[in-house]
């Protein structure tokens, strides 16, 4: 509860103004921080932390705070992320586990190497062939260079494991209306909107569909309820306008 995260901030914090050069707390608060949502907060700790050593001498606890580091800074500074978790991969070398292959594969594509990036998801997905983040990196890839007759198969395993995954249905959603399916992509959004009603990224994308195939009198009752569940969601706005427009 958020009751119990400020208790542990404010303890976590008062560990730390005892010893700085504690290794534990300065891993606890940042991925707390990490957790919540709080980079600007998670980045100092960790890399606090990262110059520390834990009490317990456990290599896997400061491999962790590496391997945090490199999702955290993923978005902002690819290369630091790729040194983070090269890192952290050589403090418990021999680890090549899905979780760390998907990360290797976000930070190579993201450092414009879309190669190593479909390497590392496909050596995730031999691992664990109905992964949905192997297979939402690959997908992503083979949408990206218009092949989505082979990213169809991909995500269709996957989200037989996972039906109510909206990422990768969305991306199903993509390559079928990229084979000239449209039909089949609103339905495969139908059924993911039955399931998560009240999701506004799943109405948006639904009634995007039905906005793409002449439909707008479907789209806006569901833009309707997606705007007052998101109203400064520009995007959603924007689509809600269109389909008003469209169905009068």
């Amino acid at each position: 509860s958020k009751g119990q995260q400020d208790a542990a901030e404010r303890e976590y914090n008062k560990a730390i103004a005892a010893d700085p050069k504690q290794f534990e707390s300065h891993a606890a608060l940042g991925l707390l921080y990490a957790q919540t949502n709080r980079t600007d907060k998670a980045l100092p700790e960790l890399e606090a932390a990262s110059q520390l050593d834990p009490a317990s001498h456990d290599p896997a606890a400061k491999a962790q705070v590496w391997r945090s580091l490199a999702q955290l800074q993923l978005s902002s500074d690819p290369a630091a992320a790729k040194q983070s978790l090269l890192k952290a991969l050589q403090i418990v070398p021999g680890q090549d586990t899905p979780a760390d292959l998907i990360l290797t594969g976000q930070i190579a594509e993201a450092n414009g190497d879309p190669d190593d990036a479909a390497t590392a998801y496909k050596r995730a997905l031999a691992q664990d062939p109905t992964s949905a983040g192997a297979t939402s990196g690959l997908a992503h890839l083979l949408l990206k260079e218009q092949k989505p007759q082979e990213a169809e198969p991909l995500l269709r395993a996957a989200i037989a494991k996972h039906p109510e995954d909206a990422g990768l249905t969305a991306q199903l959603a993509t390559a079928l209306s990229a084979e000239g399916n449209d039909a089949e992509a609103i339905t495969t959004l139908e059924k993911l909107h039955q399931l998560q009603p009240v999701n506004t990224d799943v109405s948006g994308m639904l009634a995007d569909a039905y906005l793409r195939s002449g439909a707008p009198e479907k789209a806006a009752p569901l833009l309707a309820e997606a705007v007052q569940g998101s109203p400064t969601n520009a995007s959603l706005l924007t689509s809600y306008g269109q389909s008003l427009i469209y169905t009068k």
